[in-house]
């Protein structure tokens, strides 16, 4: 149960800093958040199958923590990418001004 709700926080995470600007630091937590999600949702799969218990709250989990992972990966290259296309396109400005 506790790898749906950090794989539910995880995915929420990264949109808060299109709500709240001041709060653009905190999309770096979905990672971590998402990862613990992944690992207690297979912790409790296990547990589950092992009792002969419904696994369905962990796969649920187990799938939003995995999909916030995906997400959060491609915020981060996103981000890689622009700071790269700003870079150059900083450089080729300097050149064409010659400074």
């Amino acid at each position: 149960m506790i790898g749906l709700i950090l794989g539910i926080v995880a995915f929420v995470l990264p949109f808060i800093p299109y709500m709240a600007w001041s709060l653009y630091w905190i999309w770096y937590f979905a990672p971590i958040v998402a990862i613990a999600g992944v690992i207690l949702s297979v912790m409790g799969m296990k547990k589950a199958k092992l009792e002969n218990q419904p696994q369905g709250i962990f796969i649920a989990g187990l799938v939003i923590s995995i999909i916030a992972s995906l997400e959060t990966l491609s915020y981060f290259l996103c981000a890689v990418a622009c700071s790269s296309a700003y870079g150059a396109a900083g450089a080729a400005a300097s050149q064409l001004l010659n400074f």
